[in-house]
């Protein structure tokens, strides 16, 4: 049957070019690449087990036990479309609402003097905690430390620190002008915001702190959705339907 474009009624067949015995190789050959690949690393070293050992924390209560009102950003502080300073002002405006409220901002960048400069003026530069670049073993104890992570970033091309998080048994606070909104899905795994809405992250924020079922029960959806989308497995899947959909093009090509 011919491919179609969204939203169109014309056959895409007519315009492709017929692919070359060369192409078709080339493809079969990075089929095999890239699950050779997978048998030596996980896509984002999110391995099988790491997922089902937090998911078997979760279920016993782990996430829960978390106490502390701590949430956490992973980023380059290069790129103000992080929205970074954004948290910022939401920390200070929570501050009084969320006792032992603190914000660990873990990465490098060139925003990294005038983002201090801001914790400064809104008198939050105590509980704001620039940690820098820091060893794999640092931050995971700094996962494990915080209960919510949030990223509402305006210009993700995917988001792998969201899976990572996802990992480390956290829910995850994310921007919807992006392609965020294509890995953190909406009220399920995760709280899909407009970066640029204050009053609605702030909001969002509390909600996840004083919620701690809710937080939970959205990182545990988070690790299912790594698990059916985003693990070796899934990759290795996908794989073999876009290859065999190219097939199946050429095949229809040749009729």
């Amino acid at each position: 049957m011919p491919y179609r474009l969204r939203g169109s009624a014309q056959p895409v067949r007519p315009y492709l070019p017929r692919p070359s015995a060369d192409a078709y190789s080339a493809a079969s050959s990075v089929r095999y690449w890239a699950l050779g690949r997978l048998q030596s690393r996980q896509p984002c070293g999110l391995g099988a087990s790491d997922v089902d050992d937090t998911a078997t924390k979760l279920s016993n209560g782990a996430a829960i036990a978390r106490s502390s009102n701590t949430i956490i950003s992973v980023a380059r502080l290069d790129e103000a479309y992080k929205g970074i300073a954004q948290v910022i002002c939401a920390v200070a405006r929570l501050r009084a609402t969320v006792l032992g409220l603190r914000y660990d901002i873990i990465g490098r960048g060139l925003l990294e003097p005038s983002l201090k400069a801001l914790a400064r003026a809104l008198r939050v530069e105590d509980i704001v905690h620039f940690r820098g670049e820091i060893s794999e073993t640092d931050l995971t104890a700094a996962y494990k430390r915080a209960s919510v992570f949030v990223l509402p970033s305006a210009k993700e091309g995917f988001g792998i620190v969201f899976l990572e998080a996802w990992k480390q048994g956290l829910a995850i606070i994310c921007g919807n002008v992006d392609a965020s909104q294509e890995v953190v899905i909406n009220g399920e795994c995760g709280i899909v915001i407009d970066p640029a809405d204050i009053d609605t992250l702030s909001s969002s924020i509390l909600r996840l702190l004083q919620d701690q079922a809710l937080a939970t029960q959205m990182a545990k959806q988070g690790l299912e959705r790594v698990r059916s989308h985003f693990s070796g497995a899934a990759f290795e899947q996908t794989l073999h339907h876009i290859m065999d959909e190219m097939s199946a093009i050429r095949r229809t090509a040749d009729k």
